[in-house]
Order: C-alpha cells, then structure tokens, then sequence
C-alpha cells in the first residue's frame, strides 16, 4: 500500500483486507519525521493474522511493538505521531527504495533485511515443494 507521508489512515483501512500470512508492506516516501507504524496498528493487524510489517517510513512505541510479537522492517525510529486523513492506496503496485513490488510478491525477512521476489507463475508450487512455508 502507499500512504500519504506522516499519514497512517490508510495502513489501518487496509487491515480489513489482509488474510492470515499476510505481509503489510507500505510505502511512505521514506518520510522521517513521524511515524506511520506504531503498537496499536500492528496489534489490530497481528489479530487479523497478519505476519510482519514492512515499511519505508519510521515506527515508533518500540516497547508495544516487541510485545506484540510479530516482525516489523522499518526505515528507522520517531516518537512523533501520524496524522489519520489520507490519502493512499491499497493493492496498486509501489516502491520501496527502488525495489518495486506488486501484491502478491514474497517477502522475505530477517535480522539483516528484507528482500523481495516477484511471484511468478509456479512460484508457490515450488515453494511448497522445497519445504518452505508459503504465506499467502
């Protein structure tokens, strides 16, 4: 998804339409002076069964985030608050420092980043066929 910077409205309107496994990747022009994730949206995304979080822009509540307990990338750390007014996008394809990504694509993290390979057609089949659980 892509929210407006500073803005957080969006990454709460998409929660409704993540499944389980799911990834909620968004992109907000690398913008640093506020946060657009914090504890509470991800915590309303994790009992929606979304697994990770991934972001160009800041997150704050460190604290809250480690007790919720799913994995959050992010750009880096701002105790400032978002503003919830929009606009953003939801599903349409974006960018996050140059990589672009498509819904559907398979994120892969770990303590050293996060990496992106576009789904192709056999993908998930081949995924699945190595042993390596496939978060759709």
């Amino acid at each position: 998804m892509w929210s407006r910077a500073r803005d957080n409205l969006t990454p709460y309107a998409a929660i409704q339409f993540a499944r389980p496994g799911d990834v909620m990747v968004i992109a907000a022009d690398a913008y640093e002076e506020a946060s657009v994730v914090g504890d509470v949206l991800v915590g309303m995304a994790k009992n929606q069964g979304v697994a990770a979080f991934v972001t160009d822009g800041m997150v704050r509540d460190i604290e809250g985030l480690n007790a919720v307990g799913i994995p959050v990338f992010a750009r880096g750390l701002s105790p400032n608050s978002p503003y919830k007014d929009g606009p953003g996008t939801i599903g349409l394809p974006i960018s996050l420092g140059g990589v672009a990504l498509d819904a559907g694509d398979v994120i892969v993290g770990d303590q050293d980043g996060v990496v992106v390979v576009a789904l192709a057609p056999g993908l998930a089949e081949i995924i699945a066929q190595k042993g390596v659980k496939y978060l759709d």
